[in-house]
């Protein structure tokens, strides 16, 4: 009679595996920046633009950008932290099937990013979850397609009379 035991262990899409990863992780990372006191709020391109009016934009066309030169999302920083761990279980369903795409060997769109003073915003929960399986699968660069917007010099907030 054999004496080792062999525990069972259901099959696991690696999709699933990852996501799981991420939301650990990601709860582990809110966690020790709350001990450090260090705030785990994705930025918001409307807070960077906060007081200042768009001049202008244009399509920069597509380009690698470095992934770690993403710095906030355009609408969706309650969704994700700032490390683009998921936050909530809404972007579960877009995050496992990005990660299929990618486990597949599939090539997906670039991620779409808005450049602000030098800063990228990821333009979409999508772009977002893209980023996050960007970092577990070890993805330095991604393929992006980069509108640029232009800041005027006006403060809108400054109420200095």
């Amino acid at each position: 009679m054999n004496s080792e035991m062999t525990i069972y262990q259901p099959p696991v899409n690696k999709e699933i595996f990852l996501y799981c990863q991420a939301l650990i992780l990601g709860t582990l990372h809110r966690l020790w920046a709350t001990l450090n006191r260090r705030s785990t709020h994705m930025p918001e391109l409307d807070e960077t633009l906060c007081c200042n009016q768009i001049d202008g934009s244009h399509y920069a066309g597509v380009h690698p950008v470095e992934i770690d030169h993403i710095h906030g999302s355009e609408g969706k920083g309650d969704a994700f932290d700032s490390n683009f761990y998921p936050t909530k279980e809404i972007t579960r369903n877009r995050w496992l099937g990005i990660a299929k795409e990618l486990l597949r060997g599939r090539d997906l769109p670039p991620v779409e990013l808005v450049e602000v003073e030098g800063e990228y915003f990821a333009a979409m929960d999508i772009t977002a979850s893209q980023l996050r399986i960007a970092w577990v699968s070890c993805t330095l660069r991604l393929k992006s397609s980069i509108c640029i917007w232009h800041i005027g010099l006006d403060n809108l907030c400054d109420n200095s009379d």
